[in-house]
Order: C-alpha cells, then structure tokens, then sequence
C-alpha cells in the first residue's frame, strides 16, 4: 500500500496534508510566537515563547482572568522574548491590560506586534 501511494497508483491514502504548506508571510528571520493553528507561518522564523502547540495553549490565553495564566505568559515571555506575535483572534491584549511592563514592548498593526527595542 505505501509503494502504490508513493508512485500515486492509488488515491486511498493522501499524503499531501501532512507536509507543512508553503508560507506567503513578509515574517521572516524573527523569533515569532503565533496565537492560533496556523504552523506555516513558523517556517523561516524561530519559534519564541513556551507556548508552541495551540491546542495546549488555548485554555490558556482564553482564561485572561486566572492569576495563573498571566503569571505563566509573563514568565515565559520573560525567559523567552518573542519579537514578532501574531493574534489574529485579540487574544493578547486582557495579558497587555493586566502586565503593563509587556505592553509597552510591543507596537500593534493590525494582527501583528512587533517587540521595541
């Protein structure tokens, strides 16, 4: 069966989803945390932050109220400082509102903050 996929004789197994697509992404060369399932933008950037697997992640940046969410996001974005983040959902700013000391490294455009220097 894996040789018949292989050489496309078949159509019962499909390979094609299990190889990352193709990035289209200005973001390149930065250490880059994404909020979200969207792993095709990791490509040529390196991944920042504890927080790389979304659907781990999720309860997490979707529970702003909890002391310990924020304290665990302060923490790891303090031992592991992402320059560029992607929130397409505005998941981060209750995390901003709540540790002023992390807003203000960070300018917003659209969906993407970039970190100050």
């Amino acid at each position: 069966m894996a040789y018949l996929t292989r050489y496309n004789k078949t159509s019962i197994v499909d390979y094609t989803n299990l190889v990352v697509k193709k990035a289209d992404s200005p973001i390149i060369n930065k250490r880059l945390f994404v909020l979200g399932a969207k792993m095709d933008l990791y490509q040529n950037n390196t991944p920042a932050s504890s927080f790389l697997n979304w659907d781990l992640s999720k309860n997490i940046f979707e529970g702003p109220d909890y002391y310990k969410n924020v304290t665990e996001v302060y923490r790891s974005f303090k031992k592991d400082v992402p320059e560029v983040i992607v929130d397409e959902n505005d998941l981060l700013q209750p995390f901003f509102n709540r540790i002023p000391e992390l807003s203000k490294r960070y300018v917003k455009d659209g969906v993407v903050y970039t970190r100050n220097n």
